[in-house]
Protein backbone atom coordinates (compact mmCIF):
# COMPACT_ATOMS: atom_id res chain seq x y z
CA UNK A 1 0.00 0.00 0.00
CA UNK A 2 2.99 2.27 1.15
CA UNK A 3 4.68 1.83 -2.13
CA UNK A 4 1.29 2.46 -4.56
CA UNK A 5 1.28 6.13 -2.55
CA UNK A 6 4.76 6.33 -3.25
CA UNK A 7 4.09 5.63 -6.54
CA UNK A 8 1.05 8.03 -7.01
CA UNK A 9 2.90 10.71 -5.54
CA UNK A 10 6.02 10.63 -7.65
CA UNK A 11 3.98 10.73 -10.73
CA UNK A 12 2.07 13.35 -9.18
CA UNK A 13 4.83 15.64 -8.63
CA UNK A 14 6.13 14.91 -12.35
CA UNK A 15 2.91 15.50 -13.93
CA UNK A 16 2.66 19.08 -11.92
CA UNK A 17 6.28 19.62 -12.66
CA UNK A 18 5.37 19.16 -16.38
CA UNK A 19 2.70 21.68 -16.28
CA UNK A 20 4.52 24.19 -15.01
CA UNK A 21 7.03 24.04 -17.73
CA UNK A 22 4.67 23.62 -20.35
CA UNK A 23 2.70 26.62 -18.99
CA UNK A 24 5.87 29.08 -18.60
CA UNK A 25 5.97 32.95 -19.31
CA UNK A 26 8.08 33.36 -22.46
CA UNK A 27 8.87 36.32 -20.68
CA UNK A 28 11.21 34.61 -18.98
CA UNK A 29 12.98 32.99 -21.67
CA UNK A 30 13.74 36.50 -23.11
CA UNK A 31 14.88 37.76 -20.06
CA UNK A 32 17.44 35.44 -19.78
CA UNK A 33 18.02 36.30 -23.89
CA UNK A 34 18.54 39.75 -23.62
CA UNK A 35 20.73 39.62 -20.26
CA UNK A 36 22.98 37.08 -22.18
CA UNK A 37 23.11 40.13 -25.16
CA UNK A 38 23.86 42.56 -22.97
CA UNK A 39 26.61 40.43 -21.22
CA UNK A 40 28.19 39.76 -24.55
CA UNK A 41 28.16 43.26 -25.54
CA UNK A 42 29.67 44.15 -22.39
CA UNK A 43 32.25 41.78 -23.27
CA UNK A 44 32.56 42.86 -26.90
CA UNK A 45 33.30 46.18 -25.99
CA UNK A 46 35.70 45.52 -22.96
CA UNK A 47 37.49 43.34 -26.02
CA UNK A 48 37.53 46.81 -27.87
CA UNK A 49 38.99 48.96 -25.00
CA UNK A 50 41.50 46.38 -24.09
CA UNK A 51 42.27 45.93 -27.92
CA UNK A 52 43.08 49.93 -28.04
CA UNK A 53 44.80 50.12 -24.62
CA UNK A 54 47.42 47.60 -26.16
CA UNK A 55 47.62 49.51 -29.61
CA UNK A 56 48.09 52.54 -27.50
CA UNK A 57 50.91 51.08 -24.98
CA UNK A 58 52.19 49.32 -28.52
CA UNK A 59 52.62 53.27 -29.84
CA UNK A 60 54.01 54.52 -27.26
CA UNK A 61 56.41 51.68 -26.80
CA UNK A 62 57.38 52.49 -30.46
CA UNK A 63 57.82 56.34 -29.54
CA UNK A 64 60.13 55.55 -26.53
CA UNK A 65 62.13 53.23 -28.82
CA UNK A 66 62.52 56.11 -30.90
CA UNK A 67 63.43 58.59 -28.38
CA UNK A 68 65.83 56.62 -26.95
CA UNK A 69 67.29 56.49 -30.79
CA UNK A 70 67.35 59.86 -30.51
CA UNK A 71 69.04 60.37 -27.15
CA UNK A 72 71.80 57.63 -27.94
CA UNK A 73 72.55 59.42 -30.95
CA UNK A 74 72.81 62.86 -29.27
CA UNK A 75 75.02 61.35 -26.83
CA UNK A 76 77.43 59.70 -29.78
CA UNK A 77 77.33 63.60 -31.19
CA UNK A 78 78.15 64.72 -28.12
CA UNK A 79 81.14 62.24 -27.57
CA UNK A 80 82.39 62.47 -30.77
CA UNK A 81 82.29 66.35 -30.30
CA UNK A 82 84.29 66.33 -26.99
CA UNK A 83 86.57 63.86 -28.15
CA UNK A 84 87.15 66.43 -31.06
CA UNK A 85 87.75 68.86 -28.32
CA UNK A 86 89.93 66.85 -26.42
CA UNK A 87 92.32 66.14 -29.34
CA UNK A 88 91.81 69.83 -30.34
CA UNK A 89 93.02 70.54 -26.62
CA UNK A 90 95.75 68.54 -26.95
CA UNK A 91 96.87 69.88 -30.14
CA UNK A 92 96.79 73.19 -28.87
CA UNK A 93 99.33 72.48 -25.68
CA UNK A 94 101.48 70.67 -28.47
CA UNK A 95 101.62 74.14 -30.06
CA UNK A 96 102.00 76.12 -27.19
CA UNK A 97 104.54 73.70 -26.02
CA UNK A 98 106.69 73.91 -29.18
CA UNK A 99 106.30 77.61 -29.16
CA UNK A 100 107.44 78.46 -25.99
CA UNK A 101 110.73 76.25 -26.69
CA UNK A 102 110.91 77.81 -30.63
CA UNK A 103 111.24 81.50 -28.37
CA UNK A 104 113.40 79.88 -25.48
CA UNK A 105 115.77 78.11 -28.46
CA UNK A 106 115.72 81.79 -29.88
CA UNK A 107 116.34 83.75 -26.77
CA UNK A 108 119.19 81.30 -26.10
CA UNK A 109 120.62 81.74 -29.54
CA UNK A 110 120.21 85.54 -29.37
CA UNK A 111 121.70 85.11 -25.84
CA UNK A 112 124.70 83.20 -27.25
CA UNK A 113 125.29 85.72 -30.27
CA UNK A 114 125.41 88.57 -27.94
CA UNK A 115 128.19 87.15 -25.84
CA UNK A 116 130.00 86.02 -29.21
CA UNK A 117 129.87 89.77 -30.05
CA UNK A 118 130.57 90.41 -26.35
CA UNK A 119 133.39 88.55 -26.34
CA UNK A 120 136.45 88.46 -28.92
CA UNK A 121 136.19 85.34 -31.06
CA UNK A 122 139.44 82.90 -30.48
CA UNK A 123 139.96 83.46 -34.64
CA UNK A 124 139.70 87.37 -34.20
CA UNK A 125 142.15 89.52 -33.93
CA UNK A 126 141.77 91.34 -30.54
CA UNK A 127 141.02 95.54 -30.96
CA UNK A 128 144.04 98.11 -29.55
CA UNK A 129 141.68 98.50 -26.72
CA UNK A 130 141.72 94.54 -26.15
CA UNK A 131 145.54 94.54 -26.36
CA UNK A 132 145.73 97.59 -23.99
CA UNK A 133 143.59 95.66 -21.08
CA UNK A 134 146.09 92.91 -21.28
CA UNK A 135 149.00 95.22 -21.19
CA UNK A 136 146.89 96.57 -18.15
CA UNK A 137 146.85 93.42 -16.30
CA UNK A 138 150.64 92.95 -16.55
CA UNK A 139 151.05 95.99 -14.99
CA UNK A 140 149.24 95.53 -12.24
CA UNK A 141 149.98 92.28 -11.76
CA UNK A 142 153.29 94.08 -11.01
CA UNK A 143 155.33 93.06 -14.29
CA UNK A 144 156.83 96.45 -13.97
CA UNK A 145 160.13 98.21 -13.33
CA UNK A 146 160.70 101.02 -11.59
CA UNK A 147 163.93 102.30 -12.95
CA UNK A 148 163.16 101.45 -16.47
CA UNK A 149 159.59 103.44 -15.51
CA UNK A 150 161.75 106.20 -14.33
CA UNK A 151 164.10 106.73 -17.39
CA UNK A 152 161.72 106.80 -19.77
CA UNK A 153 159.51 109.37 -17.31
CA UNK A 154 162.38 111.84 -17.43
CA UNK A 155 163.31 111.25 -21.54
CA UNK A 156 159.87 112.33 -22.01
CA UNK A 157 159.74 115.26 -19.26
CA UNK A 158 161.85 117.34 -22.71
CA UNK A 159 159.07 116.13 -25.15
CA UNK A 160 156.36 116.90 -23.08
CA UNK A 161 157.10 120.55 -22.39
CA UNK A 162 156.91 121.50 -25.90
CA UNK A 163 153.07 120.29 -25.70
CA UNK A 164 150.58 123.39 -24.62
CA UNK A 165 148.45 122.20 -21.87
CA UNK A 166 149.47 118.62 -21.59
CA UNK A 167 151.02 116.55 -19.08
CA UNK A 168 152.28 113.42 -18.52
CA UNK A 169 150.39 111.88 -15.78
CA UNK A 170 151.98 108.40 -15.58
CA UNK A 171 154.53 106.20 -17.10
CA UNK A 172 155.16 102.59 -16.37
CA UNK A 173 157.53 100.46 -17.98
CA UNK A 174 159.35 96.75 -17.99
CA UNK A 175 162.05 95.53 -19.87
CA UNK A 176 159.37 94.96 -22.92
CA UNK A 177 156.73 97.29 -22.85
CA UNK A 178 155.73 100.82 -21.72
CA UNK A 179 152.44 102.57 -21.08
CA UNK A 180 152.25 106.32 -21.32
CA UNK A 181 149.20 108.51 -20.02
CA UNK A 182 148.53 111.79 -20.94
CA UNK A 183 146.10 114.12 -19.78
CA UNK A 184 145.24 118.09 -20.41
CA UNK A 185 145.45 120.23 -18.04
CA UNK A 186 142.23 122.32 -19.37
CA UNK A 187 139.94 118.60 -19.04
CA UNK A 188 140.19 118.51 -23.01
CA UNK A 189 141.93 115.77 -24.95
CA UNK A 190 145.46 116.00 -25.32
CA UNK A 191 146.82 116.30 -28.67
CA UNK A 192 150.28 113.89 -28.47
CA UNK A 193 151.09 113.04 -31.90
CA UNK A 194 154.11 115.27 -32.10
CA UNK A 195 155.71 113.17 -29.36
CA UNK A 196 156.66 110.23 -31.91
CA UNK A 197 160.13 109.75 -33.01
CA UNK A 198 161.38 111.20 -29.72
CA UNK A 199 162.86 109.30 -27.09
CA UNK A 200 161.48 107.73 -25.36
CA UNK A 201 158.71 106.91 -28.12
CA UNK A 202 160.89 105.47 -30.58
CA UNK A 203 159.65 102.16 -31.48
CA UNK A 204 155.85 100.69 -32.37
CA UNK A 205 152.99 101.68 -30.69
CA UNK A 206 149.42 102.67 -30.33
CA UNK A 207 146.85 104.76 -28.62
CA UNK A 208 143.47 104.81 -26.56
CA UNK A 209 141.24 107.09 -25.91
CA UNK A 210 139.90 106.68 -22.35
CA UNK A 211 136.41 108.16 -21.42
CA UNK A 212 137.56 110.78 -18.97
CA UNK A 213 139.32 112.14 -21.58
CA UNK A 214 142.98 111.23 -21.10
CA UNK A 215 144.75 109.02 -23.88
CA UNK A 216 146.62 105.84 -23.26
CA UNK A 217 150.15 105.33 -25.03
CA UNK A 218 151.17 101.79 -25.50
CA UNK A 219 154.55 101.34 -27.15
CA UNK A 220 157.07 98.60 -27.33
CA UNK A 221 160.60 99.02 -25.82
CA UNK A 222 163.74 99.58 -27.95
CA UNK A 223 164.92 95.76 -29.94
CA UNK A 224 161.68 94.67 -28.90
CA UNK A 225 158.75 93.97 -32.42
CA UNK A 226 155.20 95.14 -31.07
CA UNK A 227 153.10 92.78 -33.08
CA UNK A 228 155.36 89.68 -31.32
CA UNK A 229 154.88 90.98 -28.02
CA UNK A 230 151.32 91.35 -28.76
CA UNK A 231 150.85 87.61 -30.20
CA UNK A 232 152.37 86.51 -26.61
CA UNK A 233 150.03 88.41 -25.06
CA UNK A 234 147.07 87.15 -26.81
CA UNK A 235 148.51 83.40 -26.41
CA UNK A 236 148.70 84.00 -22.89
CA UNK A 237 145.33 84.84 -22.03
Amino acid sequence: MRNIIAAVTLTGVWLLSAFFWLHQDPGSSRIVDTDSLQFDDRLTRLESSLTESLRAAADQREQLSAAQSDVNNVLAQLRVQIAALTDEGTLQQARLARADEDTAASESGEAHEEAAEAQPSAQSEPSEVQVGELMDRRFDDGEWDMNASELARSQAADIVATLPGVNLADMVCNDKLCRAMFIKLDGGVPDIGDVWGHPPFMNDGFTVHQEDGSVVLYYAQPGMELDQLREQLIASQ
